[in-house]
């Protein structure tokens, strides 16, 4: 049975794993994946020729493109900073808007059961995970109140290839506790994948991001910052799509949780 949206943005929200867990194969699927195993061995050496000449060709391209205005590298220098280095020297910030940027946690999944695949992924705010749905303020009990992760300035880095990025409000902890214990206990068995992490994202504005030899930064994700719905609901907050893998996101550049 497919997963609804609402119930795979739950997988994490809510602390679910299910979803990770590869089903129970029958004899009849192991006769069919013998089969299979045995037309892909098959194909692969004409399949092998073909990728061979076309990774030859891309390289023919990257090499003589070179690799442009990039972003090369995103780190947390506290949980309310956020460093970008580029691969070239930044050409003037003034006019840049902060809401040029944004951040996600994002989650990509594929789940295969009976031959059949489900693709899924959502980016929702980092934040979100501090909120608790069922938390009720009873008898002097205190429920965190939801604080969305925004970009509200930038200024120059340390070095000319660097942008520092500070929020409205920090990173709340909860999220890097989630990677964490996904990191120690999810394992998806084959052919099950599971992608998760903070990224960064950006969509040009009126004024983009060059840099010194005024190359325009090209977008990131740029449907997650022009993204407008509520970040506290769930199948509101979040921007789905039927694909596995991050698609839209070039550069994909998880960002390691800072020390809190």
């Amino acid at each position: 049975m497919k997963l609804s949206k609402s119930a795979w943005t739950m997988v994490w929200v809510l602390g679910l794993t299910a979803a990770c867990v590869p089903p129970a194969a029958d004899e009849g699927d192991d006769e069919a994946d013998s089969s299979d195993e045995d037309s892909s061995s098959e194909d692969s050496s004409s399949e092998g020729d073909s990728s061979s000449s076309e990774d030859s060709s891309s390289s023919e391209e990257s090499e003589t493109e070179g690799d442009g205005f990039a972003l090369v590298d995103a780190e947390f220098e506290d949980p309310s900073t956020i460093v970008l280095t580029f691969s070239e020297p930044l050409g003037s910030l003034e006019d840049l808007d902060p809401a040029s940027f944004r951040i996600s946690y994002g989650q990509s999944s594929l789940y295969v059961e009976q031959g059949t695949e489900y693709p899924f992924t959502f980016y929702v705010d980092p934040n979100i995970f501090m909120f608790d749905p069922d938390c009720e303020e009873l008898y002097g009990q205190v429920c965190p109140e939801f604080v969305p992760f925004e970009i509200d300035s930038l200024e120059a880095g340390a070095i000319p290839e660097q942008l520092r990025l500070h929020t409205s409000a920090p990173l709340d902890e909860a999220v890097c506790e989630k990677i964490a214990y996904a990191d120690e206990h999810f394992e998806p068995e084959p052919p099950n994948q599971f992608e998760y992490g903070i990224f960064p994202h950006y969509a040009p504005g009126e004024t983009p991001l060059r840099s010194a030899e005024g190359d325009e930064l090209a977008p990131i994700g740029p449907d997650w910052v022009l993204f407008e719905g509520d970040p506290i609901m769930l199948g509101g907050g979040s921007l789905d799509f039927e694909a596995f893998g991050f698609e839209n996101l070039d550069p994909k550049l998880p960002i390691p949780c800072p020390e809190f």
